[in-house]
This record gives structure tokens, sequence and C-alpha cells, in this order.
């Protein structure tokens, strides 16, 4: 029996391409025979085209391979396995030149037998008609489609078909038709996962006319943001001065990480960017604090919220010279160590001169003990030193206290300032120019914020930023520039505006404007920061201080605290008082090395004490009389802890005092 011979069709397409049917042959003399069909039976250069057929009888999980005639010898190009029911099916890809080929599919019954070939099929390769081009998003949000958009040259109209690469095989999923510009944009829905796609310009159900390259576009969980950040409601809890503070603030929604800042806190407060308040307030008064988060995308939420500093209180702590009563513990002797000053409880601020020492108790009573030559204890007695502290009888609604030289004094909350001791210089500014040891008014100021004392001068700063002076003014420390004499009432420093705090020295002054510093008077000892020796009678800048937030002064030296809890210092030295391991004059600012979180400095008579943010103390200059506090009489150059004080609130101010003090939260 033998196959008919059909006559040879010639198809056209529209667009030339030819396809011929393979003629009839002789029937294979195996048993089983093998049909072979091409799809298509025209391709373009590096296409691919499908080989598929059957076996008959019906053979399962045989192996047939695909043969292309070279010369005369056939080549495999590949094999497959067929079906259950015989078919197979396998994915060639053409050559990248243009050519002609015929195959044939043969059933390998072993590695070397092959039984039924398939009649030989032609398979014409022509160069592509067109270049089509193809881009998609390499990410898509589900459920959002996959986008897959290009164009195809030269233009055309007609279909474009988008294919997903499945195993080996290339299978159509989506089509769409040319726009008039020869662009195509075609749409389709895919689960999760990574995809590799192809576009094919198409002009017959069988012929491709140009495909693209492969893009790979991936199809993503959407991404859940969550809602903007909002702050949890919170009141601040109140804080009181020199006490540690700690406040977490939270926040719902955001994305993370969150960011928070403040701004208008009270002094010696921080907010950290994990949102927590913390340190040791500085000053009284009611803060609106304004709080802001940020999360990693730029979105925000504030919030303004009330901080309450009240006056903090304690019980008190002396070390140093005591011969004259200043330890205020009953006894007449020195201490290198912290004592207990006898009976006083509730204090909220102390205050030194040179031999006598002062508290103020938070029902704005002050008391007094130590040395009482001029009458500076302000109890109406003008001689005997007195070894425990007391109350100073006329004095009532009192804020703040100071002490200088041999006299001190009290403001009080009416914004009056009231000074006692010797006045024979014009210290007391009641235009007497006499001693006096009961409390007397200072002529004239009103409005008064802050005070401060030198060994022979006031300073008052008002609450609209100007600074007032009285007392002795040979040196300039009058700051007005033409005064020599010395100044029975205030006189008003007219180059000074905007000032935030005051502090004296024993024949100089300082002013803290903006985070900077001015200074003026005495200067024999560099005590001016300038660089010279010579006095300044008006305020000039000392150079280099930047980010000051408080300010003190020994008595020929002077401090300043910076922003970061770095401390400053400059002027004599001759007992290592600026601690920086030397013992010579500085007559410009140095950075006091090894000292961080400090919150409060006290300048003294020869030596100085610094107060840190976790409520320790540490010292450094002279120690004949054992102002450290850490339990010998020598001298350091630089800083030494006070190893007894632990939850120290504040320090007191006094430029020539030689007597240390500090208030321990009770």
């Amino acid at each position: 029996m033998t196959y008919r011979r059909s006559a040879a069709l010639a198809v056209v397409t529209a667009l030339g391409l030819s396809l011929t049917a393979t003629p009839a042959v002789a029937e294979p003399t195996s048993a089983t025979r093998v049909s072979a069909h091409l799809t298509p039976s025209t391709v373009h250069v590096g296409a691919v085209f499908a080989v598929t057929g059957t076996t008959k009888p019906v053979i399962k999980s045989s192996t047939v391979v695909i043969e292309r005639l070279v010369g005369k010898t056939w080549t495999r190009l590949g094999k497959a396995k067929t079906t259950p029911k015989g078919s197979y099916a396998l994915n060639l890809r053409a050559p990248k030149t243009a050519a002609r080929w015929t195959v044939r599919v043969v059933r390998a019954s072993s590695a070397k037998v092959g039984a039924g070939a398939s009649v030989p099929l032609h398979l014409t390769v022509t160069k592509a008609l067109y270049v089509v081009t193809a881009s998609a998003p390499a990410t898509t949000v589900s459920p959002a489609p996959v986008v897959v958009s290009g164009t195809v040259a030269p233009k055309a109209t007609g279909v474009v078909v988008l294919q997903l690469l499945q195993g080996k095989a290339w299978h159509a999923i989506a089509s769409g038709h040319l726009s008039a510009a020869s662009s195509f944009a075609i749409s389709t829905v895919r689960p999760l996962g990574s995809y590799r796609l192809r576009v094919v310009k198409a002009f017959s159900a069988k012929v491709a006319g140009g495909v693209s390259k492969t893009v790979t576009a991936a199809v993503a969980a959407p991404v859940v943001v969550p809602p903007a950040p909002a702050i949890a409601p919170v009141q601040l809890a109140g804080a009181e001065v020199g006490r540690p503070y700690t406040q977490a603030l939270t926040a719902t929604g955001g994305t993370a990480p969150l960011v928070w800042s403040a701004t208008s806190l009270p002094g010696g407060l921080t907010m950290s960017t994990a949102g927590l308040i913390s340190g040791r307030p500085t000053g009284v008064g009611t803060s609106t604090v304004v709080i802001t988060v940020l999360d990693a995308i730029g979105r925000s939420a504030t919030t303004s919220l009330p901080l309450v500093v009240a006056v903090a209180s304690g019980t008190v702590k002396a070390w140093g010279a005591g011969t004259n009563g200043e330890l205020g513990n009953g006894s007449a002797t020195d201490s290198n160590v912290p004592v207990a000053v006898s009976g006083l409880t509730l204090v909220t601020a102390v205050a030194s001169a040179t031999y006598s020492e002062y508290a103020l108790r938070s029902d704005g009573t002050v008391w007094s003990w130590g040395h009482n030559q001029f009458g500076q204890l302000g109890t109406g007695a003008t001689s005997g030193d007195v070894l425990t502290p007391m109350q100073i009888p006329s004095l009532a609604g009192v804020t703040a206290i100071a002490g200088g030289g041999e006299s001190a004094a009290a403001l009080k909350a009416d914004g009056t300032v009231w000074a006692w001791g010797q006045g024979t210089s014009g210290e007391l500014g009641n235009g007497a120019g006499t001693d006096s040891s009961t409390p007397v008014q200072v002529s004239g100021l009103t409005g008064v914020v802050a005070i401060a004392l030198s060994d022979d001068d006031g300073y008052a700063l008002k609450a609209d930023g100007t600074v007032w002076a009285w007392g002795e003014g040979n040196d300039g420390e009058l700051g007005d520039g033409a005064s020599t004499s010395d100044a029975l009432v205030p006189l008003k420093i007219t180059s000074l505006s905007a000032v935030t705090a005051i502090a004296g020295a024993a024949d100089s002054a300082y002013a803290l404007v903006g985070g900077t510093v001015m200074a003026w008077g005495h200067n024999s000892q560099g005590e001016l920061g300038n660089g010279s020796t010579t006095a300044g009678r008006t305020p000039a800048l000392i150079a280099g201080l930047t980010g000051v937030t408080a300010i003190s002064a020994g008595y020929f030296d002077g401090y300043a605290l910076h922003a970061d809890g770095s401390l400053s210092a400059w002027g004599k030295n001759s007992s290592g008082e600026l601690g920086n391991g030397l013992t010579t004059t500085t007559r410009l600012p140095v950075t006091v090395p090894g000292l961080t979180g400090l919150s409060a400095v006290q300048g003294r008579a020869s030596d100085v004490s610094v107060l840190k943010t976790d409520g320790t103390v540490m010292a450094w200059g002279y120690n004949g009389y054992g102002g450290l506090g850490n339990g010998t009489t020598t001298d350091s150059d630089s800083p030494v802890a006070v190893p007894a004080l632990t939850g120290v609130m504040s320090l007191p101010v006094g430029p020539d005092s030689i007597t240390a003090l500090a208030i321990i939260a009770q």
C-alpha cells in the first residue's frame, strides 16, 4: 500500500510569503507511523516555530526525534516525549539568517534505531518585516494590570500579540491593535510573581512579522501605607528646677522610623529623636512646648503642650573654709568633704559672699550664716560670726539672692531689689554710701528679673533686657564708658540690650546676649577674655564664644557653659582654676577638657565647681581649705569628682567665696 501523491499547493499570504505543502512519499516500512506539522512553516529569523504530531498506533511516553537534513545527512535538532494519547510538541528557534530547512520526525525505539519517519517538511526562514520594541514597568503593584507598550516600525496596522514564556514555550495571553502612530499598549492582569514577556507583530493567524526583545515584569503585593502619624494625647508632667525630669511621648500611625523634635523647651531640657524629654530644668515658669513627629515619608504631626517648671526645694551641704562659720554646721573649722548645713529644708537657692552664706527657702524667706563684720548677714547685728543659719527677719517674698564681697542682695517678687552689708563704695545702691546691717531698697529699680554682685558692685537685669550697675567704678565696672568714680545709685549700661543673664567677678562683669558673652571692667589677669590686660569701660564681645547658655565668674576668672554641655574658661589660673592642666594665665577662652553633660557652673575665689546632668559635682583649682570636697587639701589643675555628692539640684553664685555650697534634693 502506498500514499497518494498530492498536488503541490502554493498559498500566498497577504504579505507575499509562501507556504509549500509537502508531496507524499512512500509509506514507511515500520509498523509505527509518525505524523508531523510545522506551525508556522514560514518564520522570521530568530523566531520560534513548533513541530507537533502523533504516533500511530498510540505509543505513550515514547521518544521522537526532530531532525534536519544537512546535505545528505539527517542531524538531530531536538527530541520530545509522546503523551498518553501518542501526541507530541516541541518548540524550536529558527536560525539568525534567512534559510530553507527540511525537517522530519523519527520515532526512536533505541539510541541508534529510528522507525516510522514522518513525511519531510519544509521550513522557510525569512528576514523579519518589522522591528517591534516593547517595555513594561519593572514592578506593578497588584491588582493593577501589567501594561506592555511599544511601537512597530515601519508603520503598520493590524494586531500585535503579547506572549508569555512558560517553561520553554511562548504562549499568547493578550493582543491589541496598533494605533495610527503604529504604537500599542497591551494590558494583562497577572497574579503575584515575575514574568518574561514579548510582543509579536502578527499579520496572519500563523505568521509573525517581527518579535520584540524579551521584557521582564514583576507583579508585587500592594504596599499597605499606614495612616499619617498622630501624637498620642498626653499632658506633660510638671517639673522642678534642678531635679531630673523625663517624659516619653508616643505616636500612632506613620511610617517608621519616626523622628521627634521640640521647640520652646524649658532651659536644661532636651528631646531625643525617639521622643523622650529629659534633663534638669534650670528656671521656673510655664513653657508652651511645640512638639513635632515626622515619619519616613515626610508626613508630620504637631501639637503644643504646656510644661510647668516649679521651684524645687532641698537641703544644703557645704565644704571648704569654715573658720567663720561658713559651713553652717555649728563648727568653726574647715571641711574637705561636704557636710550638712544645720536646720535648713525647703531651700530653693543659695548664694555666697566672701565669708558669708545665704539660703532662700520656698516660702520666700532668706537665711544667713558666717562672718558679720559689716552687717552682711542682714539680721541687724554687726559683730560675731554666726555658726548656723538665722532668718533675716525683714525680708519676705524673695525670689532670688546674690552675694559678693562683704554684701548681699535679694530680688523680690515685685521686681524690686534690696541689699545689705558693706556699702562704702555704693554697693547697696541706695544713695547713702554707708554700711547697713538690715536690707535697704536699691534706688529706682523696678521690673528686675535677675541680680548679680561682684566684690564691690551690684548688677540688675530688667525684663526689657537692659542692665543697670552701681558701686565701685575705678576699673570700668559700671560699664557706662565714662564713670571712674563710685555710683551710689544704679546707672543704665546703655550699650547693652537683649541680655538674658548676668554675672559679676572681682572687679569685672559679664552679660549673656544671644548665646554670646560681653565683658567689661578690670582686666589685669585677662578676665575680659579678649587677649589683652587693658581694662574695658564698655561691654565688649568675647570672641570665639557661641552657643553659651550660662555664665559664671571667679575672682579673676570667667566661665561659659555651652548648649552641648561643655565649658569654656579664661583668666588668672594661678591655682589651676581653668581646669586645663596648667597654672598659667590664659587671656582667651579655652575648653576645659574632658567635661561633658554639664548643667551649671559655680566660680569661686580660686576654685570652681560644676554640676552634671546626673546630679554629681566635679571641682578643680585651689584646695587649701578643702574646697574641692574630695577629702584632700591638694590643688588640682583638672576636674576631680566630689565623691560624697549625689542628687544635687543646683549650685550658688558668688565670685569670691572660699566655701562651696550645693542644694541636695529632699
